[in-house]
Protein backbone atom coordinates (compact mmCIF):
# COMPACT_ATOMS: atom_id res chain seq x y z
CA UNK A 1 0.00 0.00 0.00
CA UNK A 2 1.76 3.30 -1.43
CA UNK A 3 1.84 5.82 1.86
CA UNK A 4 -0.04 9.52 1.57
CA UNK A 5 3.08 11.38 2.78
CA UNK A 6 4.97 13.54 0.33
CA UNK A 7 8.56 13.48 0.31
CA UNK A 8 9.88 16.39 1.56
CA UNK A 9 10.67 19.32 -0.75
CA UNK A 10 14.66 19.65 -1.02
CA UNK A 11 16.91 22.62 1.16
CA UNK A 12 18.13 25.03 -1.40
CA UNK A 13 21.36 25.50 -1.58
CA UNK A 14 22.28 29.03 -2.76
CA UNK A 15 25.45 29.16 -4.28
CA UNK A 16 27.55 32.51 -4.60
CA UNK A 17 30.27 32.16 -6.39
CA UNK A 18 31.79 34.71 -9.44
CA UNK A 19 33.53 31.68 -10.96
CA UNK A 20 31.18 29.88 -13.71
CA UNK A 21 33.18 26.77 -13.08
CA UNK A 22 32.87 26.91 -9.17
CA UNK A 23 29.36 26.78 -9.66
CA UNK A 24 28.66 24.55 -12.20
CA UNK A 25 30.93 21.97 -9.85
CA UNK A 26 29.51 22.53 -6.91
CA UNK A 27 25.64 22.35 -8.06
CA UNK A 28 26.97 19.24 -10.37
CA UNK A 29 28.21 17.75 -6.90
CA UNK A 30 24.81 18.71 -5.02
CA UNK A 31 23.06 17.27 -7.78
CA UNK A 32 24.93 14.13 -8.34
CA UNK A 33 25.27 13.18 -4.88
CA UNK A 34 22.51 14.56 -2.25
CA UNK A 35 20.01 11.80 -3.42
CA UNK A 36 17.46 14.61 -3.99
CA UNK A 37 18.12 16.69 -0.25
CA UNK A 38 19.41 19.28 -1.85
CA UNK A 39 18.35 21.55 -4.53
CA UNK A 40 21.57 23.68 -5.72
CA UNK A 41 20.48 27.53 -6.65
CA UNK A 42 23.31 29.26 -8.49
CA UNK A 43 23.87 32.86 -8.09
CA UNK A 44 26.72 35.19 -8.81
CA UNK A 45 26.47 38.00 -6.57
CA UNK A 46 24.81 37.99 -2.92
CA UNK A 47 21.67 40.15 -3.88
CA UNK A 48 20.67 37.76 -6.40
CA UNK A 49 20.65 34.91 -3.54
CA UNK A 50 18.95 36.70 -1.25
CA UNK A 51 15.67 37.12 -3.95
CA UNK A 52 12.79 34.71 -3.47
CA UNK A 53 14.85 33.10 -0.88
CA UNK A 54 12.35 29.90 0.75
CA UNK A 55 12.74 29.42 5.00
CA UNK A 56 15.40 26.59 5.37
CA UNK A 57 17.56 28.03 2.79
CA UNK A 58 21.17 27.38 3.15
CA UNK A 59 24.15 29.37 1.26
CA UNK A 60 27.94 28.21 0.06
CA UNK A 61 29.63 32.09 -0.63
CA UNK A 62 32.82 32.81 -1.39
CA UNK A 63 34.49 35.33 1.05
CA UNK A 64 35.76 37.16 -1.61
CA UNK A 65 32.43 37.09 -4.33
CA UNK A 66 30.74 38.81 -1.14
CA UNK A 67 33.39 41.41 -0.66
CA UNK A 68 35.36 40.13 2.09
CA UNK A 69 34.59 39.35 5.84
CA UNK A 70 32.44 42.14 6.48
CA UNK A 71 29.78 41.58 3.83
CA UNK A 72 30.20 37.84 4.99
CA UNK A 73 28.86 39.09 8.34
CA UNK A 74 25.92 41.04 6.67
CA UNK A 75 24.78 37.82 5.41
CA UNK A 76 24.99 35.49 8.44
CA UNK A 77 22.37 37.62 9.83
CA UNK A 78 20.10 36.85 7.15
CA UNK A 79 18.63 34.05 9.33
CA UNK A 80 19.91 31.39 7.18
CA UNK A 81 23.44 28.86 7.21
CA UNK A 82 25.99 30.01 6.01
CA UNK A 83 29.30 27.88 4.22
CA UNK A 84 32.20 29.86 3.34
CA UNK A 85 34.68 29.16 1.00
CA UNK A 86 37.80 30.63 -0.53
CA UNK A 87 41.07 29.93 -1.71
CA UNK A 88 43.35 31.96 -0.31
CA UNK A 89 44.78 30.82 3.16
CA UNK A 90 42.58 28.28 4.53
CA UNK A 91 43.52 28.84 7.95
CA UNK A 92 43.06 33.22 8.09
CA UNK A 93 39.68 32.92 5.78
CA UNK A 94 38.27 29.99 8.27
CA UNK A 95 39.45 32.10 11.39
CA UNK A 96 37.54 35.23 9.27
CA UNK A 97 34.46 33.36 8.67
CA UNK A 98 34.36 32.17 11.77
CA UNK A 99 34.15 35.67 13.10
CA UNK A 100 31.65 36.48 10.70
CA UNK A 101 28.91 34.40 11.79
CA UNK A 102 29.25 31.32 9.22
CA UNK A 103 28.40 28.03 10.36
CA UNK A 104 31.50 26.40 8.19
CA UNK A 105 34.11 27.19 5.99
CA UNK A 106 35.15 24.82 2.93
CA UNK A 107 38.80 25.80 1.40
CA UNK A 108 38.89 25.30 -2.42
CA UNK A 109 38.93 23.08 -4.40
CA UNK A 110 36.17 21.18 -2.85
CA UNK A 111 35.86 17.43 -2.70
CA UNK A 112 32.40 16.07 -3.02
CA UNK A 113 32.57 14.01 0.30
CA UNK A 114 33.35 17.43 2.23
CA UNK A 115 30.44 19.34 0.62
CA UNK A 116 28.21 16.93 1.52
CA UNK A 117 28.89 16.72 5.24
CA UNK A 118 29.32 20.41 5.77
CA UNK A 119 26.05 20.34 4.70
CA UNK A 120 24.40 17.58 6.75
CA UNK A 121 26.05 19.52 9.60
CA UNK A 122 24.53 23.16 8.55
CA UNK A 123 20.75 21.32 8.39
CA UNK A 124 21.69 19.72 11.52
CA UNK A 125 22.86 22.19 13.25
CA UNK A 126 19.50 24.75 12.31
CA UNK A 127 16.15 24.33 12.69
CA UNK A 128 13.49 25.56 10.32
CA UNK A 129 10.83 26.11 13.03
CA UNK A 130 12.84 28.00 15.08
CA UNK A 131 13.90 30.33 12.36
CA UNK A 132 10.33 31.26 11.67
CA UNK A 133 8.86 31.91 15.33
CA UNK A 134 9.97 35.21 17.26
CA UNK A 135 11.20 33.70 20.20
CA UNK A 136 12.98 30.68 20.31
CA UNK A 137 11.83 27.06 21.99
CA UNK A 138 14.69 27.22 24.47
CA UNK A 139 17.84 29.42 25.56
CA UNK A 140 20.52 28.89 23.56
CA UNK A 141 23.91 28.09 24.86
CA UNK A 142 26.68 30.58 25.21
CA UNK A 143 28.34 31.09 21.60
CA UNK A 144 31.78 30.11 21.30
CA UNK A 145 34.94 32.57 22.11
CA UNK A 146 37.01 33.27 19.10
CA UNK A 147 39.71 31.40 20.46
CA UNK A 148 38.16 28.42 20.88
CA UNK A 149 36.21 28.51 17.01
CA UNK A 150 40.23 29.56 16.12
CA UNK A 151 41.25 26.54 17.84
CA UNK A 152 38.22 24.54 16.41
CA UNK A 153 39.19 25.88 12.24
CA UNK A 154 42.79 24.48 12.88
CA UNK A 155 42.29 21.00 14.19
CA UNK A 156 39.63 20.41 11.13
CA UNK A 157 42.19 22.30 8.80
CA UNK A 158 45.28 20.14 10.60
CA UNK A 159 47.13 22.99 11.54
Amino acid sequence: MASSRAAPAPIDVLIVDSDPAQRRVLAGLIAERTLGRFAARICEIPKDALAGVRAGAIMIADIETVGGPLRLAELTRTRMPLIATSQRAPLTAAVAAARAGAVDFLAKPIGATQLIEKLDAAVSSWHPSNQETASPAKTPSPAPTIYQKREAWARRLGG
